[in-house]
């Protein structure tokens, strides 16, 4: 035991051991990096001591880039951050991520990307100096070199190479207002320029537009056939990370004066009411109307011009005739001509009514109620059950009446009440006619004592059904039908108490098997046997059996001499009876010999003694 634990004592030291060199030796390797990687930059600064004014002059540059993209965006701090940072970055001749904050405060990840650079400009030569004298000023920069290859990115995706980042800026705007007439096709440009390109975006009274309607690449929005329900205030909007640009026009849409619903020819008026002749022109901008008559003026001092709307008040007969209506705005006019037709006033008169009462015979048949009036002005007509409307009917007018139908396509128990028609005429005058609708019935068709019915509708063609309660025995008929007449079919049927079965009885038969209140059976023996007992029992009221179960008795024996097998005593039976057994009328059957003795044939009808 102590063997095994000593050798894993020592695993466990060697697993130590070995985990402490792995560790020593990945230090070294990062101590080694480290200072790889330094020698690496100080042998960079050192070979590059004359860029640094070219770099400060490239970053001047590039910031004063920086500088005028601020001003396009009217002094947006997000693109300066971002061109600083990279301005630096670059000095350091390396590849970045920056964030920097837009102008709603919210950070923005910039990737800054350097290409390996360019060659530089041949150097001036030195000037010849000696040592006594002083250093003379600089020369003049030289010529730029050639454009290095990209860089990298930090994915290590090869990146192209970013010569300007500027934020949106719209080149081409829309105007401010723009107005056209319906049925034109319209295009309306938003151009957009920036690094990264800008995603063009327009919106309709501020709802998003679907791109259908515009191309998001070039930024032109397109109406093939405009219509006036396009008008509204629309905003294009540039976008990419950097930030935004929006432009706005109104677009307004000109309509020429049209009918939205063409006026019919005639028009109805009537004398001493107020006439209404209406013109329904629509026209953006709106239609100045007008209103006149053929070689007649309008009625003096009994016309209002409303709208769109002429009214004459107190209309006279001599109103009758042709106007004119008329629309007119810069795009052109729309005009109608109406004929006013003036008729007396006849107040509605009933021509075609239904009966006062209406009976129907079937349940759930059809009912139709008809109803028809004149009138000047044709009536209008409305049906009615117990004082409320009821909207199922149909209604037809001519020259000068109007008929209509109400319907009950199922008539039931629910339809039964009082129907009217009801004819107006506007104020002029009314007239109503009613009529009962009711459903044949019968009535309580009765219920048997000790029995119930099943079944609560008496109307024609309805039946019920009874049965009697448990113990008791229904006699006649099980149901009852409505007839059209409003009587019922057969009778009530009756209940009556049930009696307990009478039991068989042995060596005889019963004769009945109805076991009720007032019926009764009769008993029978079988032939040898007599009854002893009553002959019938009658069932009570109670459900008891008058009297009791009767029996049926057998023969009678007496003791005999004659033994079985004995033959002697036959032969002499029959020498005594040879005598007389010529002569079988005189005789009497009394006695009959059987295995136990004498069997007496004693009956009410034979007499032995």
């Amino acid at each position: 035991m102590e063997t095994v634990k000593t050798r894993g004592n020592s695993f466990l030291t060697i697993a130590v051991v070995v985990n402490i060199l792995f560790s020593l030796i990945s230090i070294g390797y990062l101590i080694v990096k480290v200072r790889v990687l330094e020698e690496q930059v100080i042998q960079l600064q050192s070979d590059s001591p004359n860029h640094t004014e070219a770099r400060g002059n490239e970053g001047a540059h590039l910031t004063h880039r920086s500088e005028r993209s601020v001003e396009s965006l009217g002094g947006s701090k997000s693109c300066t951050s971002c061109h600083s940072a990279c301005v630096q970055l670059f000095g350091l001749g390396a590849s970045a991520k920056v964030t920097t904050k837009i102008s709603n405060g919210t950070d923005q990840d910039v990737v800054c990307v350097r290409g390996t650079g360019r060659s530089p400009g041949a150097p001036w030569s030195p000037r010849v100096h000696r040592k006594d004298r002083k250093k003379g000023p600089p020369g003049e920069r030289g010529s730029q070199g050639q454009k290095g290859r990209p860089g990298k990115a930090f994915a290590g995706n090869t990146s192209k190479l970013i010569e300007d980042i500027d934020v949106p800026r719209i080149n081409k705007r829309p105007p401010t207002s723009f107005t056209t007439k319906e049925g034109n096709n319209v295009s309306l440009p938003c151009y957009s320029e920036g690094f990264p390109k800008p995603e063009t975006t327009w919106y309709k009274n501020g709802q998003k537009l679907d791109s259908r309607n515009y191309n998001p690449v070039t930024g032109v929005l397109t109406f093939s056939s405009i219509q006036f329900g396009d008008r509204g205030l629309y905003k294009c909007e540039a976008r990419n990370f950097l930030g935004f640009e929006s432009a706005t026009v109104k677009i307004i849409v000109e309509v020429p004066p049209r009918f939205v619903q063409m006026p019919e020819t005639y028009h109805m008026g009537y004398e001493t009411w107020e006439t209404t002749l209406s013109c329904k022109i629509f026209a953006y901008p709106p239609p100045k109307m007008a209103w006149n008559r053929s070689f007649r003026s309008l009625p003096v001092g009994r016309h209002v011009v409303a709208g769109k709307d002429l009214v004459i008040k107190n209309t006279r007969r001599e109103d009758k005739g042709p106007f004119m209506c008329r629309g007119d705005n810069h795009l052109g006019h729309a005009y109608a001509l109406i004929v006013l037709v003036v008729n007396p006033v006849l107040p509605p008169v009933i021509t075609i009514a239904p009966p006062s009462v209406v009976t129907v015979t079937k349940v759930y048949q059809t009912v139709t109620l008809q109803c028809a009036a004149r009138g000047s002005p044709i009536p209008s007509l409305e049906w009615s059950k117990d004082g409320l409307v009821v909207s199922t009917n149909t209604t037809s007018k001519s020259a000068d009446e109007v008929t209509g139908e109400l319907v009950i396509s199922r008539f039931g128990p629910s339809d039964q009440g009082v129907y009217k028609c009801f004819f107006k005429n506007y104020e002029n005058g009314t007239a109503e006619i009613a009529t009962t609708a009711e459903l044949v019935g019968c009535g309580d068709p009765g219920v048997p004592v000790y029995g119930y019915k099943i079944g609560d509708n008496y109307w024609a063609e309805e039946m019920v059904t009874f049965a009697c309660d448990a113990g008791y025995h229904l006699e006649g008929p099980t149901n009852r039908l409505c007839l059209e007449n409003g009587n019922w079919s057969n009778v009530v049927p009756t209940c009556h108490r049930l009696c307990n079965e009478p039991a068989p009885l042995e060596n005889g038969y019963r004769i009945g098997s109805e076991f009720w209140d007032g019926k009764n059976v009769t008993y029978k023996c079988n032939k040898g046997y007599r009854l002893r007992g009553p002959l019938v029992r009658i069932c009570k009221e109670i459900g008891n059996w008058t009297e009791e179960e009767p029996i049926c008795e057998g023969p009678e024996f007496e003791p005999s001499e004659i033994l079985l097998n004995k033959t002697e005593y036959w032969e002499v039976l029959k020498g005594w009876l040879d005598p007389v057994s010529s002569l079988p009328s005189k005789w009497k059957l009394c006695y009959r010999a059987t295995d136990h003795g004498w069997s007496s044939m004693r009956s009410p009808y034979i007499s032995c003694e």
